[in-house]
């Protein structure tokens, strides 16, 4: 009983806030990522694969079967179901293993349905595990005639490499991955047992092998030119991709990619957005390594005084799969032994292949003859090394520290879920997780650094911040084995060895000098990207102005000007101190005003801070690629309505610089685009704002006051271009008239 209280008294302390989940993702690319994307009659169901994923991610999916029962559900339920059709994806694995046989039932039952079959070349789920006696494409497609499949569809990113039909079933076509959507609607209004062979290597599985330098870099490299970028959010709905990042600057949130994790996928250019540039050639990742700081790493350091091991010393690292977590605890472990100690490592990584949490629970031995149980449980962690301030948080964690006495040493680089793929305005709640971690620790046993941010502008790959965390723990004295073994495991791990070596000597200098670099960081010579975000209101106004006055000229910033100047004066009138309103026009009076169209985008494209921005993250040798669409040369989807993007070459940064020159014709009968659906709209937006605002201020009183500011937010919503931006203007328009009959009502 006196267990059992205090277990529960631990549950009581140790309890974490209701926050986000670092949950696994579906990879960028997949085919079974596509079910926002079949036919409107039809509908896609999930299997035991990682396709299962989708289920959490609005992906319009109904259901999911266990292995070997894929397509069974159908069977029975097709006869007495108005729907027509539906696809039923299923991957390779479980195709070898049970797979056919349900594909066999559905032909015998001659059902109506599509077999989508993903040919990742791995077990991707579990670990990219080969596939014993994988059969070919071309061999598939066979067994599939042979079986009784109606029509059979290979799909490939690279087509060209079947250049002989002959291995193939004589009802297999070959498509390119652009003609899924299509290919997927004429199969569906097939009546009878159809297929779909997706030939490609899962996207998480490429990277790991290019980081093992199994697989060749490809030859290109996607960048985002964040001025021009609405932060819209559709390259993240098109591609379902977590290294796209938010990207907080004076002009809002934008976007950015983050290259170390990047899978190169390429589908978050299908977003309708003339932000997205692609560098083609021998183009590599700037390092930006800062060679000063790297010179000093060998710097005489005093070696610390190590933590004594009464039973055992334990360590939890927690962290995000793919990241390097599972190699901490294996380096931990090894160094222990080389030091004469012993030690036990339980890693539990669950899905985290796909992203998701993985924790590495390590004890340490005074000697190997004591190792006993492993795992940590309650009150069992003496340093927490939190490489992800969400997975720190998790409950399952938590249960394990000691109450005012475990040390913890947390990643405070914000690092998004996949949730941020569908919702632009997500954040993570990471001022509420670090007062309930300090609430369990106490604040003097807790020390936040921005790992992620140092390793990538000191060493240049943020894959070193989980090795970085080692080295300034051991400085602290918060690991109970000697530095030199430390080392010595590292270089046996093999793998990126100098810049692991110098990510732990960095993390022990950082421990020394924090304050130093933690001022390195964030100076205004490590600001490439953008600027610095205003703080006081008078200086967000003049920067908004002055970029007005670039964007046409001095009248129309004025313009500006007045407006804001006449919320300021009802504001004062009102004795309101916090100006939540005047601030609220400020950011979105700007935001209409400053509309991006033809002349603005060329502007942005032509100025010298996008190449300066270009040649700050890359080097080589390469040619600059934009994927726009011209609003007079660009086709539409034949399926989906949609205008398609083309790609365009260097040559376009010529004409687009003659394109900004002629600025001066915006809004005059002889602008080109002025007749545009789209321009005409945009300039509506802006008399309209100016309308309703001077008659929410004439009306302006303490009680409406909150309900203004909410008003007057409303353009933050009106975000993207094209057919994206007027589905938001939709939006925005339909709670505008919710809030301003509210607002006549009190």
């Amino acid at each position: 009983k006196t267990k059992v209280d205090e277990i529960e008294n631990i549950i009581q302390e140790n309890r974490s806030i209701e926050a986000p989940k670092r949950t696994p993702y579906f990879c960028s690319g997949c085919p079974h990522n596509t079910s926002t994307q079949i036919p409107s009659e039809s509908r896609a169901v999930t299997g035991i694969s990682c396709a299962f994923l989708v289920q959490g991610m609005e992906r319009n999916n109904i259901g999911f079967t266990q292995m070997g029962c894929e397509g069974a559900n159908w069977v029975g339920e097709s006869v007495f179901s108005n729907r027509d059709h539906i696809f039923q994806n299923i991957g390779d694995g479980t195709y070898i293993h049970s797979g056919i046989l349900s594909i066999r039932h559905a032909v015998a039952a001659k059902t109506k349905m599509t077999f989508k079959i993903l040919y990742n070349d791995a077990v991707a789920l579990t670990g990219g595990q080969p596939l014993d006696g994988l059969p070919t494409v071309s061999q598939i497609s066979q067994q599939l005639y042979a079986e009784g499949v109606r029509k059979i569809a290979i799909i490939s990113d690279e087509p060209e490499k079947y250049k002989d039909k002959s291995l193939f079933s004589k009802n297999s076509i070959i498509y390119h991955r652009k003609d899924l959507i299509r290919v997927q609607l004429e199969l569906s209004k097939i009546n009878s047992t159809t297929a779909i062979i997706y030939d490609q290597t899962c996207a998480a599985e490429k990277r790991r092998r290019r980081k093992r330098s199994l697989l060749a870099e490809p030859k290109r490299k996607i960048f985002i030119n964040d001025l021009v970028c609405e932060g819209c959010g559709d390259c993240g709905i098109k591609s379902n991709c977590v290294s796209i990042l938010p990207l907080e600057t004076e002009f809002g949130r934008k976007r950015e990619i983050d290259q170390s994790n990047c899978n190169k996928d390429y589908s978050c250019v299908d977003g309708f957005c003339p932000s997205f540039v692609s560098l083609k050639g021998n183009v590599k990742i700037k390092k930006n390594i800062n060679s000063a700081l790297i010179s000093n790493l060998n710097s005489e350091l005093r070696e610390p005084v190590l933590p004594m091991i009464n039973d055992f010393y334990g360590i939890m690292v927690v962290g995000i799969g793919g990241t390097g977590i599972v190699s901490i605890g294996a380096i931990l472990g090894t160094a222990a032994l080389i030091d004469g100690k012993g030690s036990g490592v339980l890693d539990m990584t669950g899905l985290a292949q796909k992203g998701g949490a993985v924790k590495s629970f390590v004890r340490v031995y005074k000697n190997p003859s004591e190792v006993g149980a492993v795992r940590l449980s309650y009150n069992d962690t003496n340093l927490l090394l939190g490489c992800d301030l969400l997975v720190s948080n998790e409950e399952d964690v938590l249960l394990t520290l000691k109450k005012l006495k475990t040390k913890a040493i947390i990643n405070s680089d914000e690092v998004f879920t996949g949730e941020f793929t569908r919702n632009p305005d997500f954040s993570i709640p990471s001022n509420r997780i670090k007062d309930n971690l300090s609430n369990i620790l106490g604040k003097n046993n807790i020390d936040y650094i921005p790992i992620s941010t140092i390793a990538k502008k000191i060493l240049g790959d943020t894959i070193a911040a989980n090795i970085f965390i080692i080295g300034y723990a051991y400085q602290a004295g918060l690991i109970p084995i000697k530095g030199k073994a430390i080392e010595r495991a590292i270089e046996l791990n093999n793998v990126s060895v100098n810049l692991n070596l110098d990510a732990f000597k960095l993390g022990r200098q950082s421990f020394v000098k924090k304050n130093e670099i933690i001022d390195f960081l964030f100076s205004d010579k490590t600001n490439n990207n953008s600027q610095n975000i205003s703080s006081k209101l008078e200086e967000k106004i003049n920067r908004r102005y002055s970029y007005l006055v670039e964007y046409q000229n001095k009248k129309y910033a004025e313009k500006y000007l007045k407006l804001v100047n006449i919320v300021k004066s009802y504001e004062n009138k009102l004795n309101i101190k916090e100006s939540l309103l005047t601030e609220a026009v400020v950011v979105n009076y700007f935001k209409l005003m400053a509309y991006k169209d033809e002349y603005e985008v060329s502007r942005l494209y032509t100025n010298s801070q996008f190449k300066k921005n270009i040649y700050d993250n890359f080097e080589g040798d390469f040619s600059i690629n934009f994927h726009i669409s011209p609003p007079f040369l660009s086709k539409k989807d034949s399926i989906t309505g949609e205008p398609l993007k083309i790609t365009i070459g260097s040559w376009l940064l010529p004409l687009m610089k003659v394109i900004s020159s002629f600025k001066f014709l915006r809004g005059t009968p002889f602008d080109p685009f002025g007749y545009l659906k789209e321009r005409r709209k945009e300039r509506k937006l802006i008399k309209d704002f100016y309308s309703c605002i001077i008659e929410i201020t004439d009306k302006l009183t303490i009680t409406n006051y909150d309900l203004a500011c909410k008003i007057a937010s409303l353009p933050q919503k009106i975000r993207g271009f094209g057919h994206i931006k007027e589905n938001n203007i939709n939006v925005a328009k339909n709670i505008e008239k919710i809030l301003i009959a509210k607002f006549d009502k009190q």
